[in-house]
């Protein structure tokens, strides 16, 4: 007979338990070193600043053309963690109601066409949005009572002097705990004294008839001269206070003042286009000669600049062959 054997299995479950970082305390206090608790509760504050005036300066794209101090309602506190260390982590989330401006770090759109503004805040964090992750230290953080709005230069074009609104809306969170919550709104009323809107050809395609030209006239310099104006209308400021406009030329050349014609069947060879404006000064085919073109009069959309062009047909070889003698080329207008 065989015996009945009592066997025990004993079944161990081992639970492995991955400690997650716990939020630490945070809590308003009157100050660093009291450390007494005023609150736990989020402050919800506005902004109570009036409407706010800013002359934008001269600067390059991408620099700042000014800057405006944002004040919120006032808490007169600081906050504290527990043993000064972030165990979750600490940020300044912020919210506007535009778009990012391409190309820009934290630079949003302000309603000024080639204007963008971004956010620092004081005292503090410095340019927002702003994180820190766990394990830093974190001392205090005292309430965060001003936001200063940094007016970006974004685009060559810059629109006229107009009143805009920002609504920029931030929260303090600290391990968890959201300190500050700040709503609002404010009018900056922008001033441009220095940068067009805008600049445009009067006449985007401008055709120049340049009729015949004899051999024998080629061959002593004496082809017909065709006079041809070339006006330019900028928008949104005073010429009295404007930057100069400049313009250049591209287009297939032998240098400053020479375009070559254009390759055609029949076409004429031996010949170019001689084109200089009315102080005998060659038409420039790069930036760095830029011509400055010279302010001629207002009208109802802005200010016309214009620049007077002498063309005339030379020789340009030993040889000439009479034909189509076509040329073409663009401009390129610099301003602000």
């Amino acid at each position: 007979m065989k015996p009945n054997t009592l066997t025990l299995s004993t079944l161990m479950s081992l639970l492995f338990v991955t400690a997650t970082p716990s939020a630490a305390s945070c809590y308003w206090s009157a100050s660093y070193y009291k450390r007494d608790p005023i609150s736990t509760a989020t402050w919800h504050s506005t902004f109570n600043t009036p409407s706010l005036n800013l002359t934008l300066a001269k600067v390059s794209v991408g620099q700042v053309l000014g800057s405006v101090n944002i004040e919120t309602d006032n808490l007169d506190g600081t906050a504290i963690c527990t043993n000064d260390i972030l165990n979750v982590g600490a940020y300044i989330k912020l919210t506007h109601p535009r778009e990012n401006v391409p190309g820009f770090n934290n630079v949003y759109e302000s309603g000024i066409p080639g204007v963008g503004v971004r956010y620092k805040a004081i005292p503090n964090m410095g340019q927002l949005p702003f994180q820190m992750g766990p394990g830093n230290n974190w001392t205090y953080s005292f309430f965060l009572r001003t936001l200063v709005a940094e007016f970006i230069r974004t685009g060559s074009s810059i629109g006229s002097s107009t009143s805009v609104t920002l609504e920029p809306d931030f929260e303090m969170v600290l391990d968890g705990w959201t300190a500050q919550s700040t709503k609002g709104s404010v009018q900056v009323n922008v001033k441009n004294e220095y940068y067009f809107s805008g600049c445009t050809s009067t006449a985007p395609l401008l055709n120049v008839p340049m009729g015949k030209a004899a051999l024998s006239q080629l061959n002593t310099n004496q082809a017909p001269i065709k006079h041809v104006s070339l006006d330019i209308r900028c928008m949104g400021l005073s010429h009295e206070k404007a930057p100069p406009v400049k313009i250049y030329f591209e287009g297939s050349n032998a240098g400053a003042g020479l375009l070559n014609l254009a390759a055609q069947d029949k076409g004429a060879k031996g010949v170019q286009l001689a084109l200089e404006n009315d102080k005998g000064r060659p038409l420039p085919f790069s930036k760095s000669n830029a011509l400055t073109m010279d302010w001629d009069h207002t009208d109802s959309q802005g200010e016309v600049y214009r620049l007077p062009i002498k063309a005339r047909y030379v020789k340009s070889g030993a040889s000439m062959t009479p034909g189509r003698a076509d040329a073409e080329m663009s401009y390129v207008i610099e301003y602000n």
